[in-house]
This record gives structure tokens, C-alpha cells and sequence, in this order.
């Protein structure tokens, strides 16, 4: 990178990698404005693809049409970064997918979403389909715990805007779908912990 005052924009991107942040830490902190740094931000977020706000899962609407191609410098400098961490966290993953589908085996409500990891296939997050579903997100909020509801179905979004019953699948598992915690830093009984909360949700 070569510029006036660059240093700074690169001394962002080395500070994330260092902490092994990743581009979504980067554009979700407060960036003054105006200011050079704040273009770290517009760079990695590439824009709203469509989105007055950037929501996550269950809260993304799009109201118009999006593009989300753009991969810029900053984004791959520390994704590279990310590399040297990437065999430990699909191993992280792997193990938090086979506690969350061993430990809720035999409750009824839910239902972990297969994966063959013997076989080699890797999860990136942990999906389920969990009867009452908004129900489980709000107790495991007030125990604590925070989950993801799924996206909302794409024909319910103003660009593709589309009937129900054109999508009967869609429709149905986008009320139960949900992404349950999986995050690096988790441990096993972390794990453990918010199996036990959805047990005794499904228990009550």
C-alpha cells in the first residue's frame, strides 16, 4: 500500500490480526468520521448489498437489490492472518458439532441438522430446526446465550418477492431454523451448558 498517511489504515489491519479479529469485528467497530481510518470500515463492509441495516440472521432485510462480491485488500490480508488459526478452528467446530448432536440426541423439540464429519464434511456453523423456535431464542437470551435465527426465506424479500405457497419448504423450515452458539472460544462445558438450557426449555 502506498499513500499519504497509509500507515494508518495498515496499522488497523495488523492490530485485528494480531488479536485475531476478524473483517466482521473490523466493520461492526465505531470508526470516527471524518476520518482516514473510517475507510477501513466502507472497505471491508463493501457496502449494504441491499440492506438499510446490516441486521444478522432473522434480522436481515433486504429491501432492495444487493451484490456481494467485492473481496478488497484489507479483507484479504486478514484472512490470510486467519490461516495459520484455520486447521484448529475447523477442529472446533467439529467438536462442538458432534457435543450439540450427541447431547440433544433423545430431546424432542429439536433437531441438529446432519452433517457426515466422519466422512469429511465440516460444518461452518451449528443448524437446527427447533420447534417454538423465537420461543428458544428468548429463554436462552435470558439465560445468557445468544443464537441466530436463520435467514429470512429470499422470496419474502422486497427484490423477489414471491407467495408462500410457491415455497412451502422455505416457508415452513424459516420459522424453526436457528443457528445455536458455536464460537471458537467456547469450551466443552460451555457446550455442555447450553445443551442443558435447551433440555429443560423442551422439559417445561
Amino acid at each position: 500500500m502506498i499513500g499519504s498517511a497509509v500507515t494508518e489504515l495498515i496499522a488497523e489491519g495488523v492490530a485485528a490480526m494480531r488479536l485475531e479479529g476478524t473483517v466482521a469485528d473490523l466493520v461492526e467497530a465505531i470508526h470516527a468520521h471524518p476520518t482516514l481510518s473510517e475507510g477501513v470500515h466502507e472497505a471491508l463492509d463493501g457496502g449494504l448489498q441491499g440492506r438499510p441495516v446490516r441486521g444478522t440472521g432473522g434480522a436481515d432485510v433486504h429491501a432492495s437489490l444487493g451484490f456481494n462480491f467485492k473481496l478488497t485488500n484489507l479483507q484479504a490480508a486478514v484472512g490470510l492472518g486467519q490461516l495459520e488459526k484455520l486447521a484448529a478452528r475447523l477442529e472446533r467446530i467439529r467438536r462442538t458439532y458432534c457435543i450439540y448432536r450427541d447431547e440433544l440426541a433423545g430431546t424432542n423439540g429439536i433437531r441438529i441438522l446432519p452433517f457426515k464429519i466422519e466422512a469429511g464434511e465440516q460444518p461452518q456453523w451449528i443448524d437446527a430446526l427447533a420447534k417454538r423456535r423465537d420461543q428458544l431464542d428468548e429463554f436462552l437470551a435470558r439465560n445468557g446465550v445468544g443464537c441466530r435465527r436463520f435467514w429470512f426465506p429470499l422470496h419474502t424479500q422486497k427484490p423477489y418477492l414471491r407467495e408462500d405457497t410457491d415455497y412451502p419448504n422455505s416457508t415452513r423450515l424459516g420459522k424453526e431454523a436457528i443457528w445455536l452458539p458455536s464460537a471458537f472460544q467456547m469450551t466443552d462445558d460451555d457446550v455442555r451448558s447450553v445443551c442443558r438450557l435447551i433440555s429443560n426449555f423442551y422439559c417445561q
